[in-house]
């Protein structure tokens, strides 16, 4: 099958809106986001399309947000849902639809938004409008003539395979990262996140199950369930110790303090509990009833 070049025509047709509304709307329902660098690849790895410039992204996202609107007036702004890896946020082009939207958002300015405090919490406050919107289906099925698909016939060929960590998450760990993702403060007493997400992809091509960010700094976390041996706890301790590092390289301008922990379902053995200290990882047991 030949790949589908990248136009502008191309990206802004349902070949391309189509499949990533779906994804959207199932992130919603699972609470999360998703990021530009993720969409892209399952465009690429799913749909047939040849590479696509991670900026090109937001036109998919607008594109789609347009033909949702053109149905249903009403309907949240998904598109904040699509969002940059490095900060967690939707792209400039989001501005334009929040600002028509709220009109007293009007001082919001397009190239100054990211820089502006207020920026995030106009953008939780719309994604939390997309997550508890309960009309996606009926949106799905107004906008493209049929039933929004199931979530696991998105997952891509990675996934599928079971060699990507989408796919080859057991039910154990999911409902551990869901857990701290939805309770941080289980993990450090007395945290007060501005914002916690879960499966954040990282510049360096990792994905994180959760990271909590707070006045005081980052809090990065990885979790391991009670399926994980003694291989994959060292591991996660490893992971830890990376992961830490990328994000403090990452987030340059802020420069954060970022804290790691390894969160278990299970008591680390000594020589591992040893290993996380002299590293600098913290540790945390949660058990999930």
């Amino acid at each position: 099958m030949a790949l589908i070049t990248p136009t502008y025509e191309n990206l802004e047709s349902a070949q391309a809106t189509k499949p990533l509304t779906a994804w959207l709307i199932h992130a919603a329902r699972s609470r999360r986001t998703m990021t530009y660098g993720h969409a892209k690849r399952r465009l690429e790895g799913d749909c047939g399309f040849g590479v696509i410039f991670p900026v090109s992204m937001g036109r998919v996202a607008g594109a789609a947000m347009n033909a949702i609107l053109e149905e249903v007036q009403d309907a949240p702004l998904l598109n904040v849902l699509l969002v940059q890896s490095y900060s967690g946020l939707p792209g400039s082009g989001a501005v334009g639809y929040l600002t028509s939207r709220y009109p007293d958002l009007r001082w919001l300015r397009r190239d100054k938004a990211h820089k502006d405090t207020r920026w995030r919490e106009l953008v939780e406050y719309e994604a939390t409008r997309v997550y508890e919107y309960d009309r996606w289906n009926e949106v799905y099925r107004v906008v493209y003539g049929h039933r929004l698909p199931a979530a696991d016939e998105n997952l891509t060929r990675k996934e599928r395979d079971g060699t990507g960590r989408g796919g080859g998450e057991g039910a154990n760990h999911k409902a551990l990262r869901l857990k701290v993702t939805r309770e941080p403060s289980l993990v450090r007493r007395g945290l007060r996140p501005e914002s916690t997400e879960t499966e954040v992809e990282l510049l360096s091509g990792d994905r994180v199950d959760v990271v909590s960010v707070a006045k005081d700094g980052t809090v990065v976390i990885e979790v391991k369930s009670r399926d994980s041996n003694w291989n994959d706890l060292r591991r996660g301790v490893y992971q830890c110790v990376k992961y830490r590092a990328v994000i403090a390289a990452q987030d340059v301008r802020r420069k954060p303090t970022v804290e790691s922990w390894l969160v278990t379902e299970t008591k680390l053995p000594g020589e591992l509990l040893a290993l996380a200290r002299r590293l600098g990882v913290r540790t945390k047991v949660i058990r999930v009833d």
